[in-house]
């Protein structure tokens, strides 16, 4: 019986290993061991003859484990639990493979805590950054009219943890209290572009967790960033807890009271946020530097290169997408008109085309993006697909038209966006096909549910609704189906990245697609 944490070679019957003490019972484990090329003892450094198994000194087993296969009740072969032995790419050296558990241990946490740390710090600076450029352009846009100027003069309208909460998407809660009642209006999802603050901090911290293991595969470096992201998002939420304000307004007439304003942020929304871009961003920051997987060498153990790949071109597709709305929709006339009128306030109309270019994304995966607007017991809705085109409710037919053909001259055909998911998702499929290890319709099924699921989370948290406390006064939304994003993300990415993979198998004349595809490499 075999050790699988030190390979030493234990009598039959033994329950824990006589050379690090660890329980031996309970496992079904089978290990192939090798011979020590040195013979000196690892235990008390006695020079052993070179055909010996066993040290003459201290009775310790020269062997070592260079293989394990795990039974199939066996816990362990999820290779969640336990330490994985492979070689390097020279295939001379051992590289140990540790498990998803082995991450959130003391040591392993407070390692990911540094990392966190690191993309806090950066984040805390971006964002006194970025509060401070809003708060002057907003005095800017008031110091048109003398009144706002003068009622503005060196008020801060957002403060440096606002900012930290929106890169995080996070909506805010106003209330108003007076004469013992409360009023509240409370959002959520917010600006896209504001997200890029969080992302660099992230994306640095996924590179630097990784930095100094070169060997690390895929899925390890998806195992290191997950504690990274659960104590960020967890750091995050705790500042939620002190963001925001609370203002106590004089009445000046004495009949009302004293009126109170507060805007809060709640932790669970914050939480759950700062981990979903916690994960997507470090991920992408986990590829940087991984050269195997840029050269489409190694294989997709555990689906590592599926999860990583899916979170590249989930982010890589929104931004692309915003780019191509400011440079083509921004250039249509009546853009620039607005532009020219609004003068130096002309950055306003780019963030809005910012923000439109991050629903082209979705929108060219077939998805509907949806308006409600219920103010005083009437409902106005309206719906725009690219397939479907712009549709308006609870409008008569004249104004639903007048709708309809404005969308139409804004955003005109969109046939151009398609494309961008078309070369993401068959770039995906090549890199698959070449960094597969196992069956590749199962590789290519984990990118495209697990992009599905990342990409209806972004877009969830993008979604915008306002609801007050006035009943059904005015409440509003805008944004994706959860399900409709989900189901046809997955379908999409799915569907391209196996043609990808059909095409270039014909192309390199590789034998058959549908004998070909489960088997690239070998099963694992």
């Amino acid at each position: 019986m075999f050790c699988k944490h030190c390979g030493t070679k234990n009598p039959e019957g033994s329950l824990y290993c006589i050379m690090d003490g660890l329980p031996l019972a309970g496992t079904n484990d089978q290990v192939v061991t090798a011979k020590e090329t040195v013979n000196f003892c690892k235990s008390c450094s006695h020079k052993n003859e070179s055909d010996a198994f066993y040290c003459t000194a201290c009775g310790v087993s020269l062997e070592k484990v260079t293989e394990r296969k795990s039974g199939a009740g066996d816990l362990l072969s999820l290779g969640s639990f336990k330490t994985k032995t492979r070689t390097d790419a020279g295939g001379s050296l051992p590289v140990t493979e540790e498990g998803i558990f082995s991450k959130f241990t003391v040591p392993g946490l407070l390692h990911a805590a540094k990392f966190a740390g690191i993309a806090v710090g950066i984040l805390l600076v971006l964002s006194f950054i970025g509060a401070a450029l809003v708060n002057s352009a907003l005095r800017d846009i008031l110091a048109d009219d003398e009144m706002m100027e003068m009622f503005s003069s060196g008020l801060k309208f957002i403060s440096m943890t606002d900012m930290l909460m929106l890169s995080h998407l996070a909506g805010v809660k106003y209330t108003v209290s007076a004469l013992g009642q409360d009023i509240s209006l409370k959002t959520s999802g917010w600006i896209s572009l504001f997200a890029i603050l969080s992302a660099i901090g992230l994306v640095i911290a996924g590179f630097l967790a990784n930095r100094k293991e070169t060997d690390r595969t895929a899925i390890e470096r998806f195992y290191t960033i997950l504690p990274v992201s659960v104590i960020y998002a967890v750091i995050v939420a705790l500042i939620s807890t002190f963001a925001g304000i609370s203002v106590e307004v004089p009445d000046p007439t004495g009949w009302f009271g004293d009126i109170t304003v507060s805007a809060d942020y709640e932790f669970l929304v914050v939480l759950i946020n700062g981990l979903v871009l916690s994960i997507i961003f470090t991920t992408i920051g986990s590829i940087i530097g991984m050269t195997p997987l840029l050269k489409g060498e190694g294989g997709n153990t555990g689906y590592g290169v599926s999860i990583q790949r899916a979170a590249l071109h989930t982010v890589l597709g929104i931004v692309i997408c915003m780019l191509l709305t400011v440079v083509v929709i921004g250039n249509k006339s009546d853009i620039r008109e607005v532009k020219e009128e609004a003068g130096d306030e002309s950055y306003l109309v780019n963030f809005f085309l910012i923000q439109t270019g991050t629903y082209m994304w979705n929108l060219a995966h077939l998805g509907s993006l949806e308006f409600d607007l219920n103010a005083y017991n009437e409902n106005v809705g309206a719906k725009y697909s690219i397939l479907g085109g712009p549709k308006a409710d609870g409008m008569n037919m004249e104004e639903s038209e007048e709708v309809a053909e404005g969308l139409r001259e804004l955003l005109g055909s969109l046939w151009y966006f398609f494309l961008v998911p078309i070369l993401l998702h068959f770039w995906a499929g090549a890199t698959l096909r070449k960094a597969t290890a196992g069956n590749l319709l199962y590789e290519i099924g984990a990118y495209a549910l697990v992009f599905g699921i990342m990409n209806t989370a972004i877009f969830q948290l993008l979604k915008l609704s306002i609801d007050t406390t006035f009943g059904d006064l005015f409440n509003v939304s805008f944004g994706f189906s959860f399900l409709m994003t989900f189901l046809f993300s997955t379908i999409i990415a799915f569907g391209i990245s196996y043609a990808g993979v059909v095409v270039l198998n014909k192309k390199s004349g590789t034998g058959s697609d549908s004998d070909h595809l489960p088997h690239q490499v070998s099963n694992f």
